[in-house]
């Protein structure tokens, strides 16, 4: 080591085991060193003392910091105990060596256990001082509030005080769902000893299925997340160590851990497993405990979820959602077959198929009310004019049907701006079903706006139907200014059957034609796009 380093330095080069490498470096004092900012001396020295570096300018910074301390002491004690001698030799000739004069530490007392180095855990400026102010803070704050109106940081983090504010706890890495796992497995145990005692979380959860993000497996899910990295899977893990496998060449495909395999392949912990094969409740204790444990609700009986808000809010599902699950909307089924399944208009109810689970086999689906809808009873109805000949009651597809003879000068209509706020279109919706027989003429007006104008080429909507070929009929919407030739779309349905027909016009300026089959398979949306919603529209309509 260089003669000319300090003390100081030599020590600090002990204390990080670095010795004669800053001498040999051109640093003979404490003060060499920080002639260079922090960031300055860390990035030089990076490579060579890795993540020691800053300590090293700490650890200096505070070196320097108690050697100006003693410098200043020094210095003001000697110039005190100088000051004192002169006068006493001004006084009295017989000098006499001044002893018990005022000193740095007669005169401050420091307690050098007061100091700490820079950036130390327990220095007033460190996160651990700031985290303390804060933790601080907040429990005077609860204490002005009153407990009974907040839920006390105690309770929300009963970690925090106990947490050892140290070195390692500022400077330890832990990730956030880490800590937040301990945090709720902290606050969940007291619930989970008091309703299953000697029972771990993990097994609580793995056992609990309300709400309905449970039950979940701990191990279960470890498993599946490990052999996701590996790209496979659980069922291939036990095929492969079993000696029966391939099982499909034995005449027992029960063969070895065949069951096993299949059961793992599912990706089903045990207790969702259970759920899919459980037995069907019959009794009311069994129905009271399957809907408490299940939906969280205390019910013997489905009433309470029939209203839709409450069954979408205890499944946390949407009403989308809730749709696709019972397969059906309020109007109609959801179920739908195949435009490859042939023949093309097979019954497809919401009895058949997976819907089949949920609505019990039952045509008509569970039957859901929605709060958010208000039912029109009638309150204020729109009068309809029926003529009296060619106009009779027959069976429908709910109740009784109008049925109209067009040959017999039949005519049904109703006065209503449903469609036009007498200069351009407006929103709208008309829904009705009909039943086309097959014997029906070419052109055959179903509906339109404007009964009391040739709907063929006059301004506005209409719907007509039109015979075709192997039993089957057609309907075609179509839209006119009353100049051009009007825009139309056109579907084939089989004759003699209820078809549900819906015309709409949305804000997008599509006029919509939607039709279904019996209320069964597939819903069908054919389009007019309506480029000037005002050249179609009415200024009054009489829709019939």
């Amino acid at each position: 080591m260089s003669m000319t380093a300090t003390l100081s330095l030599k020590k600090l080069e002990e204390h990080f085991g670095i010795q004669d490498q800053l001498s040999n470096r051109g640093y003979y004092s404490i003060f060499d060193i920080l002639k260079l900012s922090k960031s300055e001396f860390t990035r030089q020295y990076q490579g060579l003392f890795g993540a020691k570096a800053s300590k090293i300018y700490d650890t200096a910074s505070g070196y320097a910091t108690q050697i100006m301390l003693l410098f200043r002491k020094n210095n003001l004690a000697q110039a005190v105990q100088t000051s004192v001698y002169s006068t006493q030799l001004q006084d009295n000739d017989s000098v006499v060596p001044t002893k018990g004069g005022p000193t740095w530490q007669t005169l401050f007392a420091d307690d050098w256990r007061e100091y700490c180095q820079n950036s130390a855990p327990e220095a007033n400026d460190s996160p651990v001082s700031y985290l303390s102010w804060l933790y601080n803070q907040a429990t005077n704050f609860e204490s002005q509030m009153g407990v009974d109106n907040i839920i006390p940081l105690a309770v929300r983090r009963p970690d925090l005080a106990e947490l050892m504010l140290d070195n390692d706890a500022i400077n330890q890495v832990v990730p956030s769902l880490q800590l937040v796992n301990k945090v709720l497995e902290q606050s969940v145990t007291p619930y989970v000893n008091n309703i299953a005692p000697n029972t771990s979380v993990s097994e609580t959860l793995a056992a609990t299925r309300y709400s309905t993000l449970l039950p979940y497996h701990y191990p279960h899910q470890q498993t599946l997340l490990s052999l996701k990295a590996s790209d496979e899977s659980l069922q291939n893990t036990i095929k492969k160590t079993d000696t029966a496998w391939p099982y499909f060449v034995k005449q027992n495909l029960r063969a070895g851990k065949a069951e096993t395999a299949w059961q793992l392949g599912s990706d089903l912990a045990p207790e969702q497993q259970s759920i899919l094969i459980e037995k069907f409740a019959d009794s009311t204790t069994e129905l009271t405990n399957f809907y408490y444990q299940s939906l969280g609700l205390n019910s013997s009986n489905f009433e309470p979820f029939v209203n839709s808000d409450v069954l979408c809010q205890q499944l946390g599902i949407t009403k989308e959602e809730m749709e696709n699950l019972i397969a059906s909307t309020c109007n109609e089924s959801k179920v739908s077959i195949s435009d490859n399944y042939q023949p093309a208009y097979q019954t497809s109810g919401s009895d058949l198929y997976g819907a089949s689970y949920i609505n019990n086999y039952l045509n008509d689906p569970v039957l859901l009310q929605d709060s958010s809808v208000v039912k029109d009873e009638g309150t204020n109805p729109t009068p309809m004019y029926i003529s009296s000949q060619g106009v009779s009651f027959v069976a429908g597809k709910f109740g009784s049907a109008l049925k109209i003879d067009a040959t017999k000068n039949a005519e049904v209509y109703f006065k209503s701006n449903i469609a036009t706020d007498g200069s351009q279109l407006i929103p709208f919706t008309l829904s009705f079903w009909c039943n086309i027989p097959a014997n029906i003429n070419s052109n055959s007006l179903v509906v339109t706006n404007k009964t009391d104008h040739y709907v063929s080429t006059a301004k506005g909507i209409t719907v007509k139907a039109s015979p075709g070929e192997n039993g089957n009929c057609s309907l075609e919407l179509s839209a006119s200014d009353g100049e051009n030739n009007p825009l139309a779309v056109s579907r084939v349905f089989p004759a003699d059957t209820w078809i549900f027909v819906c015309i709409e016009y949305s804000l997008d300026a599509n006029l919509y034609l939607i039709t279904n089959v019996n209320g069964s398979g597939s819903t069908y949306y054919d389009t007019i796009q309506i480029d000037s919603p005002e050249s179609i529209a009415l200024e009054e309509e009489y829709w019939g």
